[in-house]
C-alpha cells in the first residue's frame, strides 16, 4: 500500500523523468524520502539515477522496494530483470522477466529481454524460442531480430540470418543491434571486408551505448584479424577491453571494500 505523495513531488519527478533529467528526479525523490514519504515512483526515480552511475546493487535494491509498492507494474518486473542481468545474476533474471509474463503476457519486450538473459547463458534454443514470442507480439521488434540473426549466423544458417537483418534494417537502417548482426553474418560468413565495413558503421552511430560499442570494437578487430592487419587489430582490441573496464569497473567497486 502506497503512502500519499504530494501530487506536485509525483508531478514533478514524471517530469524530469520525462524530459530525461534523472539528476534532477534523483534529488526530488530523496527529499520526498527525507521527509518519509513513500511512493514507488520515489524509489524508481532514485534507481534510475543509479542505473546511470552503473551502480546496478543500488538500482536493484530500489527498483525491488518500487516493485513491492505497485506489484501489477510489469515495467518494474522489467526494470529489476535487466539489472540482475548486467549483474550477471541470470536465473534470478529468467525467473523474474516470468514473473514480468505472468504481469502482462502481451507485453513483447518481457519476452526479448528474457531471451537476452538465456542467451548470455549459452542457452540458444530457449533464447530463441523466447526471441520468436516476442516477434509474434511485435513483428517490428527491431532488437528481436538482431539478436535472433546472430543466433541464426552462430550456427551456421547464414541465409535465416541474412533475412533478419534485412528485416531489422529495413525498419532502422542505423540500428545498432541489426548493424552488429549484420558484421556477426559477414564474419561468419568470411567476408572480412564487408564485416569491417559493417562494424565501422556500428561505431559511427550516435550515442551508442558502452556495451554495443565494445561488442563492435570487438567485430571490428576479429574483421582486421581476418584481413591480415594485425596492427589495426591489436588496437581495436585494445579499445574494446577499455570500453569494458570503464563500463564494468562501478558494478564491482563494492568488491574492493
Amino acid at each position: 500500500m502506497q503512502a500519499t505523495t504530494a501530487t506536485s513531488t509525483i508531478q514533478a519527478i514524471t517530469a524530469a523523468i520525462g524530459r530525461s533529467d534523472y539528476k534532477a528526479a534523483h534529488t526530488l525523490a530523496e527529499e520526498a524520502l527525507a521527509k518519509g514519504e513513500v511512493h514507488s515512483l520515489l524509489y524508481t526515480a532514485r534507481a534510475l539515477w543509479f542505473e546511470r552511475q552503473n551502480l546496478d546493487q543500488d538500482a536493484l535494491a530500489d527498483f525491488e522496494t518500487a516493485a513491492s509498492l505497485d506489484p501489477q507494474n510489469v515495467m518494474l518486473h522489467n526494470a529489476i530483470g535487466l539489472c540482475l542481468t548486467r549483474l550477471y545474476r541470470l536465473d534470478e533474471a529468467v525467473l523474474t522477466f516470468d514473473e514480468a509474463i505472468r504481469t502482462n503476457p502481451s507485453f513483447a519486450p518481457s519476452y526479448r529481454r528474457k531471451a537476452i538473459a538465456l542467451e548470455t547463458m549459452g542457452r540458444l534454443s530457449a533464447a530463441k524460442a523466447e526471441y520468436l514470442r516476442a516477434l509474434k507480439l511485435d513483428p517490428r521488434d527491431i532488437e528481436s531480430l538482431g539478436h535472433l540473426a546472430m543466433i541464426e549466423a552462430r550456427s551456421g544458417r547464414a541465409a535465416a540470418a541474412r533475412d533478419l537483418v534485412q528485416r531489422a534494417l529495413q525498419t532502422d537502417p542505423r540500428n545498432p543491434t541489426a548493424l552488429i548482426a549484420q558484421t556477426l553474418s559477414a564474419l561468419t560468413g568470411g567476408d572480412f571486408a564487408a564485416a569491417e565495413a559493417a562494424a565501422r558503421q556500428v561505431l559511427s552511430v550516435d550515442n551508442i551505448n558502452p556495451g554495443a560499442r565494445a561488442v563492435a570494437q570487438g567485430l571490428l578487430a576479429d574483421a582486421l584479424d581476418g584481413q591480415n592487419r594485425a596492427r589495426e587489430a591489436f588496437a581495436a582490441y585494445s579499445a574494446e577491453k577499455q570500453i569494458l573496464r570503464a563500463q564494468h569497473a562501478p558494478r564491482f567497486q563494492h568488491l574492493r571494500s
